[in-house]
């Protein structure tokens, strides 16, 4: 008999659609890729999660949303095969938070895809980006004072003025510093 006052929850509505694997072990570590309800994993331009490792083989592995809310990981008769949190497998259920191994070296996270998060990365990659350039432009910018300081300085001493004047020098020595520096 049910009772009135409980809920039951669908999980299957409640799992998200959109998952992401993450690269967490082998040449493309922090390597992220969304899926939408299937993915095969392979280092084949055919593949959506695309690894370039030798040990993955052309189409290793395929990932698929099930109507439960989990997701099925089938391995593609991979010659190196694929490990669900260790274990081999041909065909497994996984969950967020898993692991799968493709190949001896690559190891990929499964987690929820969450768009808001998605944005405030994409925003933070941006804003380094960002205050990268404006550190390089600003030592370039510093640089080239030092250039535009010595040139001038240099074309204001009298015709006659020889290069072994202390000033000349010692302004050529500054040039060649600013230039080290900007290299």
């Amino acid at each position: 008999m049910s009772d009135p006052g409980r809920r039951t929850i669908d999980h299957s509505r409640t799992a998200p659609t959109s998952v992401r694997l993450t690269v967490v072990e082998g040449p493309a570590i922090g390597q992220e890729f969304k899926i939408d309800g299937v993915a095969t994993v392979g280092r084949s331009p055919e593949a959506t999660v695309m690894v370039d490792d030798p040990g993955v083989s052309r189409l290793h592995a395929r990932i698929r949303r099930s109507d439960a809310g989990t997701f099925e990981v089938e391995d593609l008769g991979s010659k190196n095969g694929t490990f669900l949190n260790g274990a081999r497998i041909e065909h497994g259920q996984a969950s967020l938070g898993d692991k799968i191994r493709v190949g001896p070296r690559v190891v990929l996270t499964l987690a929820s895809f969450d768009l808001v998060e998605d944005q405030v990365v994409q925003r933070q990659r941006l804003e380094t980006v960002g205050r990268l350039g404006a550190g390089i432009a600003h030592d370039l910018n510093n640089v080239l004072a030092a250039l535009h300081a010595g040139t001038a300085f240099l074309q204001q001493l009298s015709t006659g003025t020889e290069l072994g004047d202390p000033r000349v020098r010692e302004c050529l020595r500054d040039l060649s510093l600013a230039t080290s520096q900007g290299a």
